[in-house]
């Protein structure tokens, strides 16, 4: 009898800044022990759009729990196709941080929730140090939910730091704990990361199965919003005089400005910024326009223009740091008329 592929799985990667939320750019790539268990097991990865499909292998009309009663967890690397992902993402990741999503009965990633800073994970080198406090305290360190490894009691006023030695363990999420609690979260990787990689996917396949899910499991991510600028630029060969420039928003969006300023390349701009933090979209509906009444040197009947703005470009966001606000964005466009 010829093996049949039974789909039992599928995971959504959605996000607000594209249309229809479909974002295509992320794929799943299995580090190497996931890659063997995938081949032992027979299980084929397909992906879609935006979803990638989980296909297992056998000679039976359906598949049972019994089909993964010896598997092991399972890790994935998270990649983007765009480098600017994070730019029009409404996470601000450190380098030293990756995303992390585990599908398991112990998080659920199908609550509709966005992913945020509460997904993100430091990703540390096989042999690090780690400070403790001054008193005796019990170390240990576990595989997330697995149970501890190295177990030690150190005297804290004798050493300020302890030494952490993961050489021997393998790619996965572990946990410092202690005495007890758990101090510290954290991703280690036995083989260099995809430069493309931004985040881990945790699959614990048998956990999966006991949830007899019917829908795909989902990842959302939400757009950042960022304040708008516009640097209007009339160059003076132009040789009008401007008695009226305005902005008016696509969606009723307000605008503050003229000021004027010099930007990079010593011409003189008209600065305005949207009033408040607007979501960024990938195609969005409806776009702002800029209205100039002027006169030129061969009449002094006024003219209007109209010109249509741009979408912001996302490899040009940069934090605002608005009174005080060092969470905030802005995204900045030349526009020449």
């Amino acid at each position: 009898m010829d093996i049949t592929y039974h789909n039992w799985l599928n995971i959504e990667i959605t996000h607000l800044y594209f249309t229809d939320g479909i974002c295509s750019n992320i794929h799943l790539n299995p580090f190497q022990n996931t890659s063997t268990i995938c081949q032992n097991y027979n299980i084929l990865l397909h992906q879609k759009q935006n979803t990638t499909s989980f296909f297992v292998g056998n000679k039976k009309s359906n598949y049972t729990q019994e089909d993964f009663l010896a598997i092991t967890p399972m890790y994935f690397q998270i990649t983007s196709d765009d480098l600017y992902f994070f730019n029009y993402t409404n996470i601000s990741p450190t380098p030293d941080s990756l995303l992390f999503f585990e599908t398991s009965s112990h998080i659920n990633i199908q609550n509709g929730d966005y992913a945020s800073a509460k997904n993100l994970i430091s990703h540390k080198p096989l042999v690090f140090d780690i400070s403790i406090p001054y008193n005796n305290v019990q170390i240990e360190v576990q595989p997330i939910h697995g149970r501890p490894f190295i177990s030690e009691s150190v005297d804290g006023t004798q050493n300020s730091e302890y030494n952490v030695n993961l050489v021997t363990q393998e790619t996965g999420v572990y946990q410092i704990l202690l005495n007890g609690e758990v101090e510290e979260t954290f991703f280690i990787s036995t083989v260099e990361l995809n430069p493309n990689c931004i985040g881990i996917l945790y699959l614990n396949p048998l956990e999966v199965i006991s949830q007899n899910l019917s829908t795909p499991l989902k990842i959302n991510f939400q757009t950042r919003s960022t304040y708008r600028e516009y640097q209007i630029v009339v160059p003076t060969k132009r040789k009008i005089n401007i008695s009226s420039i305005t902005i008016q928003g696509g969606n009723g969006e307000k605008y503050s400005g003229p000021k004027e300023d010099k930007i990079l390349n010593g011409q003189t701009a008209q600065v305005f910024t949207s009033t408040s933090p607007l979501p960024l979209e990938k195609e969005p509906k409806t776009h702002p326009k800029l209205y100039l009444d002027y006169t030129n040197q061969y009449s002094n009947r006024t003219n209007q223009m109209e010109v249509l703005l741009p979408n912001p470009d996302t490899q040009n966001i940069k934090p605002y740091n608005l009174k005080g606000d060092s969470n905030s964005f802005y995204s900045s466009n030349i526009v020449y008329v």
